[in-house]
């Protein structure tokens, strides 16, 4: 069995963020399991997005992404799964919301993030010497406390 690759601290960061994510998909799938209404998921899911994904995703494909070459196959697919996200966000977001478009969006977030942690992390830092890339800049890290304190409708404890 492979030792486990011990990310970089440029990486690590977004690993955390994962986390959130993560974190996500499981109030969705509480919400659809306890048959909460859609709109109130939504309403949750577009906090999320606005504070914690979207800016995410920037940040990944302005200081990850570009380190690669953009015909890389593990860019590419990072490429189409945040734009992928991002279709979902909008449907979301202008009320098509229907319990399959929730299930297909955890299911797609969740699917991207372990693809990003087991595949694409390890790429990165197998291709890319971050060590020249890393600065003492550190990345601006969302507050998930925040969205936790902007959110009162904890419909995943209903």
């Amino acid at each position: 069995m492979n030792k486990p690759l011990k990310r970089h601290p440029f990486i690590i960061e977004y690993s955390k963020d994962h986390h959130y994510g993560l974190l996500l998909v499981w109030k969705i799938r509480q919400g659809l399991k306890k048959s909460i209404e859609p709109h109130r998921i939504a309403g949750y899911i577009n906090l999320f997005a606005e504070k914690e994904l979207l800016p995410h995703f920037d940040e990944e494909e302005k200081f990850l992404l570009n380190l690669l070459s953009p015909n890389d196959i593990f860019r590419i697919k990072v490429e189409n799964q945040h734009l992928e996200l991002r279709q979902y966000l909008f449907e979301i977001e202008n009320n098509k919301i229907y319990n399959a478009t929730l299930e297909a969006f955890a299911d797609l977030l969740e699917a991207h993030i372990r693809f990003e942690e087991r595949e694409f992390f390890p790429h990165l830092q197998k291709s890319i010497d971050l060590d020249t890339v890393y600065t003492s800049e550190q990345k601006a890290f969302h507050n998930q406390n925040e969205i936790d304190t902007l959110w009162t409708d904890n419909f995943w404890e209903a």
